[in-house]
């Protein structure tokens, strides 16, 4: 970049503009401030190719302005992994410290900010010279702050005091921020996209958000940076321990006895991946060691945990497996820990393993059967009804045989209904599964209805659930639906009780994966399709 290219950088531009109104608002934090400085001039001095740049703020802020005179003392002539760890520190600060409100207004700004600095790189590229980027500049900018030697971090609280070794939560500062954003990126696109889809500003996050998941996946699964280990009750630290159970997310811990339960000596497993530069667990799963395939959580709780039991146990249930952190979506470290885990329980001498399967929720079941009977209540009136075009890829809600209506209006004691749907949802929210009448009358339609979500309702070619997207997508096999699998108040709430059954087939699971890979094709157990959903009277659509 020549000096003239430079010195028009260093003139108004309409991102100086916006760091300007920023630096001038009120309610925006200090460390808001300095997050916002500091990601501008490193982005500058990938711009220019040229790291001994210097940080000269008087180009976006009002020079008679007393809120910045110390920023402007602090920031000249500092190096770049110092501008770095500045911006780690302020941005740890507002992100975990800060009141949520203000939070929320610093956060924002840096995230929205960040989006259009994305943007406004690319006009440099092509207005003064570069007609081609080899490197995007978000990911030189993402590089600096997971290559930067981060041994000369110290991260300090907002009361002054230095974080020590012991009660550090990751070692690696740059790596523990990117997270944090991308996490807090994540949330506010699910806020903003049912406001304001497909605005300017949201391709912007999203294109920010894409920069971050490859950064992220590049440095979290490079060689030698993950490490699988065992969690157990006396040989994990507690703060791990309580880590773990804060974060369950598909079967709650309910008190210390079950927690001790999960983590038994014998019959009971559980499993985490670590990675070097992180004290937590990025994900972990639990596994029951049992003689049989198990069909619901009762036979999985109630398996009595013995030495003799796990000897003769010929079957792995993988029953429950959790994410630590939203920042860390969409990297395959599910599939990294279940192959690293299927690989251990194989090498054990003293086991004898023959079958690996889980025993699955199907979480957001109850949320489609809603969405369905809501489409077919507003079109009944005439209405128009916005929906998600993810929630509802098969836009009729024509999805009940005549013969399972007349079912569900007898069960209600009506004899006319025009949404039979929503009389379902609503039966789905009482007690229903203590009677004996509604279950026998429910289960072939909520057993049908199970597989036409997992198997036929699809956004962009994989399936619309996300357990089933990724244990197929890992190359599992789609083998047996349960009914009243689930009798948690969770289990019935978001699935209707229901659970499923895949199996790893070890041998066919690379096979699996490439074809879900290639055309989205999903292994199902011969005859299961036939049993669930080539009923007489359905509407031909599935």
């Amino acid at each position: 970049m020549s000096p003239e290219e430079v010195a028009e950088l260093d003139s108004g531009t309409e991102e100086e503009k916006l760091f300007s109104a920023a630096l001038a608002d009120d309610t925006f934090s200090n460390n808001g401030i300095i997050c916002m400085s500091v990601i501008y001039e490193l982005f500058r001095r990938i711009e220019a190719n040229d790291n001994k740049n210097r940080l000269t703020l008087k180009s976006y802020v009002n020079e008679d302005s007393d809120r910045t005179t110390e920023d402007k003392k602090r920031f000249v002539h500092m190096s770049t992994s110092r501008l770095v760890k500045i911006f780690c520190e302020s941005y740890l600060s507002i992100s975990e410290y800060e009141p949520s409100s203000d939070k929320s207004d610093a956060v924002n700004s840096i995230l929205l900010s960040l989006g259009r600095l994305e943007a406004f790189g690319n006009q440099n590229a092509t207005g003064i010279g570069h007609a081609s980027r080899k490197h995007p500049p978000y990911e030189k900018l993402f590089e600096i702050f997971l290559l930067t030697d981060h041994a000369i971090f110290f991260f300090h609280r907002p009361d002054g005091k230095v974080r020590h070794d012991g009660d550090t939560e990751d070692l690696h500062i740059g790596l523990r921020t990117l997270i944090q954003i991308r996490s807090d990126l994540r949330e506010w696109l699910a806020r903003r996209g049912a406001s304001s889809p497909g605005t300017h500003a949201n391709a912007e996050l999203r294109s920010l958000d894409d920069a971050l998941r490859a950064s992220l996946t590049r440095c979290i699964c490079g060689p030698g940076s993950l490490s699988l280990r065992r969690v157990t009750y006396d040989g994990t630290p507690a703060s791990t321990i309580e880590f773990i159970a804060r974060r369950e997310a598909v079967h709650p811990v309910r008190d210390l006895y079950d927690l001790r339960k999960r983590l038994g000596r014998y019959g009971k497993r559980c499993f985490a991946l670590f990675h070097s530069e992180m004290k937590e667990p990025l994900v972990f799963v639990y596994v029951a060691l049992l003689s049989e395939v198990a069909y619901r959580m009762e036979e999985i709780t109630g398996a009595e945990d013995t030495e003799e039991g796990e000897r003769s146990a010929k079957v792995a249930v993988f029953y429950s497996i959790t994410a630590t952190n939203p920042g860390l979506s969409g990297i395959d470290l599910g599939a990294i820990l279940i192959k690293r885990v299927i690989h251990n329980l194989q090498t054990q001498s003293h086991l004898n393993l023959q079958q690996f399967v889980t025993l699955s929720p199907i979480p957001r079941f109850r949320k489609w059967l809603d969405g369905k009977a809501k489409l077919q209540q507003n079109a009944s009136k005439g209405e128009k009804y916005h929906v998600s075009h993810a929630s509802f890829k098969f836009r009729d809600s024509s999805i009940l045989s005549h013969k399972e209506k007349e079912n569900i209006r007898n069960l209600m004691g009506v004899s006319n209904s025009d949404a039979p749907l929503t009389n379902l949802v609503n039966i789905l929210d009482t007690e229903w599964h203590r009677d004996v009448k509604s279950r026998n009358i429910l289960q072939p339609i909520l057993m049908r209805l199970a597989a036409r979500y997992l198997i036929k309702e699809k956004y962009r070619g994989k399936p619309l659930d996300s357990v089933a997207r990724f244990h197929i997508g890992n190359g599992a096999t789609l083998t047996r639906l349960n009914f009243l699998a689930d009798l948690s108040k969770k289990g019935l709430r978001n699935s209707a009780g229901m659970m499923v059954n895949y199996v790893y087939e070890l041998d066919e699971m690379e096979a699996n994966q490439a074809g879900f890979e290639e055309n989205g094709t999903i292994q199902v157990q011969s005859g299961f399709s036939d049993c669930f959903l080539n009923q007489q009277g359905v509407n031909s659509k599935l």
